[in-house]
C-alpha cells in the first residue's frame, strides 16, 4: 500500500523538480547571455564613439613593422615610422607635419616627410621640400568637405574608416596611453574590409599619391585582395579610447601571415611574417602648431629626380618589367610568362648587407646596392 501510494507520487514530483531544474538552468543562460551581450554592446559604444569623435589636434606616433621569417626575405625586418603634430581643419585638409623613415630596426633609414598647411601640400625628400600643385591640392580640399559632410571622426576625414575593420569586440579593462586614462578593446582584425577600404582610399587620393611621379594602380585587384586574405593567419586589433572623452588614443594591429600559401617560386620561400602597427594621438588638444616652409621647390624636379632613381632600381628601361605589364593574374604567383625569376636567397643576403654600409639619403649607394638584385 504505502508503496502503491510512493509510486502514485512520484510522478507528479519529478515533472516539478525537473521544472525547477529547467527554470534555474534558463536563468543562468540567460545571465551569462545578458553579460556576454553587455561587455559587447559596451565595446560597440566605446569603437562607435571612439572612430566617430573629432580629434582637435594631437602629436600623432605612427609604428609598422614588416617581419619575414623566410630565407629569401633574410630574416630582416623593415620598420616604418612617422610623428609629428597633427590639426583638424574642417575648412580644408587636415594640417599636418609628419616625418617618415623607414629602414631596418637599428640600421640605416630612408627619410621624407608630407606636410599640410590646410590650403597647401608639400613632400619632404633629404631635407627638401617640394610643393604640390595648388589645383591638385584643392581637388583633395574639395574631396575631404565631401566626407566630412558625410559624418565621421578625424580619421574618415583622412579617408579611412577603420571602425569597419574592427568585429567581436570586447572589453579588456583600463589602461593608460600617454598619461591618459583609457579603456582598452580588443577583437578581430577584418583584412579583407581593411584592403577594400584602402582601395578606397587610393582611388579618392590618387592625385596626391602620385603627384611625386610614381605609378598608383587605380585599385588593388580582386585577386590580390583574395591571396592577402588567404595567407593571414590570424589578425587582432586593440583600440584605447579616453576613459572621460571617449576620444580615440591608440590604434594597434598584428597580423600573422603565412606567405607560403600565396604560391609563387618567391612565395614559397618567404614563409611564415608578421606585421604590426599602431597609431597614437597624444596631447590631444594641444597647442600644436604646422608652418609652411620658408623654402620649397615644384613637384616637377622630385618627381625627375625619382624617375632616374627608379629606372636605376628597375634596371634600366630595357631590363626591368614596368608596373604597367604585371595583371592581376600575376599577382599571388601566376606564371606570367616572360616575367623575370626573382632573385636568390644569397642576392638578398648580399642587398641586406649592401644596404647597412650605404649612408642613408645617398641615392647612388642605394642604386649599386640594388643592381646586387639582378641577375
Amino acid at each position: 500500500m504505502l508503496e502503491s501510494r510512493a509510486a502514485a507520487r512520484k510522478p507528479r514530483f519529478a515533472p516539478r523538480r525537473s521544472l525547477v531544474v529547467a527554470l534555474v538552468a534558463v536563468a543562468a543562460a540567460a545571465f551569462g547571455a545578458g553579460c556576454g551581450g553587455d561587455d559587447r554592446a559596451d565595446a560597440e559604444k566605446i569603437l562607435n564613439d571612439a572612430f566617430s569623435k573629432r580629434i582637435p589636434s594631437a602629436d600623432v606616433r605612427i609604428q609598422a613593422t614588416v617581419s619575414l621569417q623566410g630565407e629569401a626575405a633574410g630574416g630582416r625586418p623593415i620598420r616604418i615610422e612617422a610623428n609629428g603634430p597633427y590639426i583638424d581643419n574642417p575648412s580644408g585638409l587636415p594640417k599636418v607635419d609628419l616625418t617618415v623613415r623607414v629602414g631596418p630596426p637599428g640600421g640605416p633609414t630612408v627619410e621624407s616627410g608630407y606636410l599640410s598647411t590646410g590650403d597647401r601640400a608639400f613632400v619632404k625628400f633629404q631635407d627638401v621640400f617640394y610643393e604640390l600643385p595648388r589645383a591638385d591640392v584643392e581637388r583633395q580640399i574639395q574631396e575631404a568637405r565631401k566626407r566630412r559632410r558625410s559624418g565621421g571622426g578625424s580619421l574618415k576625414a583622412l579617408g579611412l574608416d577603420p571602425r569597419r575593420w574592427l568585429s567581436r569586440a570586447s572589453v579588456e579593462g583600463d589602461e593608460q596611453v600617454g598619461g591618459v586614462e583609457t579603456r582598452h578593446v580588443r577583437g578581430k582584425l577584418d583584412v579583407r574590409r581593411l584592403l577594400e577600404d584602402l582601395n578606397r582610399f587610393i582611388a579618392r587620393n590618387r592625385n596626391a599619391l602620385s603627384s611625386t611621379g610614381g605609378s598608383v594602380p587605380q585599385r588593388l585587384p580582386k585577386q590580390f585582395i583574395d591571396t592577402a586574405t588567404e595567407v593571414v593567419r590570424a589578425a587582432t586589433f586593440d583600440v584605447y579610447a579616453g576613459k572621460d572623452d571617449g576620444i580615440l588614443r591608440r590604434l594597434a594591429g598584428r597580423v600573422e601571415l603565412d606567405l607560403s600559401k600565396a604560391g609563387g617560386s618567391l612565395a614559397s620561400n618567404l614563409g611564415r611574417g608578421t606585421v604590426t602597427f599602431s597609431v597614437q594621438f597624444d596631447k590631444v588638444g594641444g597647442k600644436q602648431r604646422v608652418e609652411a616652409p620658408a623654402q620649397a621647390r615644384p613637384i616637377s624636379e622630385l618627381r625627375r629626380l625619382l624617375r632616374g632613381s627608379a629606372n636605376s632600381l628597375l634596371g634600366g628601361a630595357t631590363g626591368a618589367v614596368s608596373p604597367q605589364a604585371s595583371t592581376d593574374s600575376d599577382i599571388g604567383g601566376g606564371s606570367g610568362g616572360g616575367a623575370a625569376a626573382p632573385p636568390s636567397s644569397e642576392q638578398f643576403k648580399r642587398y641586406g648587407e649592401c644596404l647597412d654600409r650605404a649612408r642613408p639619403g645617398d641615392i647612388a649607394a642605394l642604386q649599386r646596392c640594388s643592381m646586387l638584385l639582378r641577375r
